[in-house]
């Protein structure tokens, strides 16, 4: 096709000039940036660490809030490192409980500013994972705040 050609935009049938489809595409891809720097922060700082309001039951993993004794369940990134507590193990508790100043679990490591979508996803943009906390193309991912300095 020509550029002055229409072109196919969004796989539907409307056809649209192709300057179009390139001023659509930047915007999409700044609209995306935007609610992707959203999700971010929502991941990162809200995600399982504010504690659910629903008062009727429902499915604790589709529900993004905490619940009390889920395993997922985190405290704000502000209060730990991103590394996992060397004092934890399968038969061992830290003994700093909640004070503890290293991730008690594999979701306040993860999604620790220092490290969420910090590192490729070794699946890919075929990753099918319901949460994952890789980057899936160079779009999402992040450069760690404290080397951001």
């Amino acid at each position: 096709m020509g550029a002055s050609s229409p072109a196919m935009i969004g796989g539907g049938s409307q056809l649209e000039p192709q300057n179009a489809a390139s001023t659509a595409t930047r915007k999409d891809k700044r609209a995306h940036k935007g609610r992707r720097q959203m999700e971010d922060s929502f991941m990162i700082h809200l995600y399982k660490v504010k504690m659910c309001t629903r008062s009727t039951p429902h499915n604790w993993k589709l529900c993004p809030w905490a619940h009390p004794g889920e395993a997922a369940a985190r405290r704000h990134p502000s209060c730990h490192q991103a590394e996992l507590c060397h004092a934890m193990g399968p038969d061992r508790e830290c003994p700093h409980g909640e004070t503890c100043a290293w991730a008690r679990n594999i979701f306040e490591a993860h999604l620790h500013p220092d490290r969420y979508r910090t590192v490729m996803c070794a699946m890919g943009e075929g990753c099918g994972r319901n949460i994952c906390f890789f980057a899936h193309n160079e779009q999402e991912l992040r450069t760690p705040p404290t080397l951001a300095m």
